[in-house]
């Protein structure tokens, strides 16, 4: 007796299916359809390939699904500094705003773009001067400094799901003012202080 070998392929016409095999063609009875989509693969989540500054208030994202253009939260601010995660769900970037104090704008907003819009938003006092996404993407630091006299450097990590501050860390850059051991988060954006 010939055994039927696995099918080739399946063709489906409503309310009909078949099964192609070396042999021939198979109809199937057929009353459910059920469609797995393998799980760690998110069919309607972008993914983000790039982000270009496009002007001082624009972004130009490029994603899996669609290339889109990003205006600044705010007509007065400017973009800087734009990210993307390792998991390429999100986008981050600092906006510089007009303050009472100097000249310039100052980077005290710091915005989390994910799914093609604005997910979050953290303004900031004293102003961001260095940040990112943390390797597993869960979690954003930066650095925090004033643009004038000798304050302490500050250092911060939240979450990114709910914007928690999870740890928190401030020196001084004369070394003798500090008397805590930095965590080893800080590393990678760390300047001034504290040493390693």
């Amino acid at each position: 007796m010939r055994k039927t070998p696995p099918p080739l392929f399946y063709f489906f016409t409503p309310p009909n299916f078949y099964s192609f095999t070396m042999y021939g063609m198979n109809k199937i009875s057929l009353t459910t359809i059920i469609i797995i989509i393998p799980t760690g693969i998110n069919a309607f989540t972008d993914h983000y390939l790039g982000v270009t500054l496009q002007s001082p208030t624009t972004l130009e994202i490029k994603g899996t699904l669609n290339t889109s253009t990003i205006n600044s939260t705010s007509k007065s601010t400017d973009i800087f500094d734009p990210k993307i995660s390792s998991s390429k769900e999100l986008i981050g970037w600092i906006e510089l705003t007009d303050n009472c104090c100097t000249s310039y704008k100052l980077p005290t907003v710091l915005v989390i773009f994910k799914n093609n819009r604005v997910s979050r938003k953290i303004i900031e006092s004293p102003p961001i001067v260095a940040w990112e996404f943390t390797n597993d993407s869960k979690h954003i630091k930066y650095r925090q400094e004033w643009p004038h006299g000798n304050n302490p450097i500050i250092y911060k990590i939240r979450r990114v799901s709910d914007g928690h501050v999870i740890d928190e860390f401030s020196c001084f850059i004369d070394s003798k003012k500090n008397h805590t051991a930095p965590p080893k988060w800080i590393y990678s954006i760390l300047d001034g202080c504290p040493k390693k």
